[in-house]
């Protein structure tokens, strides 16, 4: 498949149960290793999900396995780096997948351009976030801020090849009172904050979309050539 260097193909697949779109970002990452394709960003939506990264602790939830169950939240263990977080309806998720260079220091370079998107993407919602490199509870802290509020996560895994998979969480209109039942990110002290609280007004979606769109075509120097929901190529 012949495509310029910098050529991406973008997948918005709107609301997606999370298993389903784990599935589809693994297919996505065999085909990158293929090199059938280009770099990829899929873009989704999530239901009530709560993620545990392979750090996890169960201490982390404040609610039973039996009141989770109740509230119809889905629960999955998952290969990122990480703890435990939450995604769901007014959040937007991002999942690069990405062919970094052999340096490892590659990871921590990506990593920090992940930041440095979602930082473009609030200022372009008329928003001043910062990276926060002081480590919480002896833990690092990637993801970005606004003030001492967290606003956007980060969560990866690179495997053999050099492939990306998972990525990042904006949290746009998102309920918070469902990171009020765990410890975000393992850490006592992070309070997860949305666009539209710290705004006071509910914000479209669909132009925090467009504003990521712009900021990661700008840091990654992508082009995007846009495939439907549920078409690979």
């Amino acid at each position: 498949m012949q495509v310029a260097n910098n050529s991406w193909h973008l997948y918005s697949m709107g609301l997606m149960e999370y298993q389903e779109a784990l599935c589809f970002q693994h297919r996505i990452a065999e085909l990158r290793c293929e090199k059938k394709i280009p770099d990829a960003l899929i873009l989704v939506e999530h239901p009530h999900t709560y993620t545990l990264g392979p750090r996890s602790d169960s201490k982390h939830f404040f609610v039973s396995a039996e009141s989770i169950k109740k509230e119809g939240i889905a629960v999955h263990q998952v290969e990122r780096g990480g703890e435990i977080t939450y995604h769901g309806p007014g959040q937007l998720v991002g999942y690069p997948i990405m062919q970094l260079e052999k340096n490892v220091k590659q990871v921590g370079v990506y990593i920090s351009k992940l930041e440095d998107m979602l930082l473009t993407t609030l200022q372009l919602c008329g928003l001043q976030g910062r990276k926060r490199r002081r480590q919480l509870s002896g833990k690092s802290m990637a993801g970005v801020w606004v003030n001492d509020v967290k606003v956007a996560s980060i969560g990866i895994k690179v495997n053999r090849h050099r492939i990306t998979s998972h990525g990042f969480a904006l949290n746009i209109n998102t309920d918070l009172s469902y990171f009020k039942q765990i410890v975000p990110c393992g850490v006592e002290e992070c309070r997860m904050a949305s666009i539209a609280e710290i705004m006071g007004c509910t914000i479209p979606m669909e132009s925090v979309v467009q504003h990521l769109k712009t900021a990661f075509t700008k840091v990654f120097h992508a082009t995007f050539i846009i495939y439907e929901k549920g078409r690979i190529a």
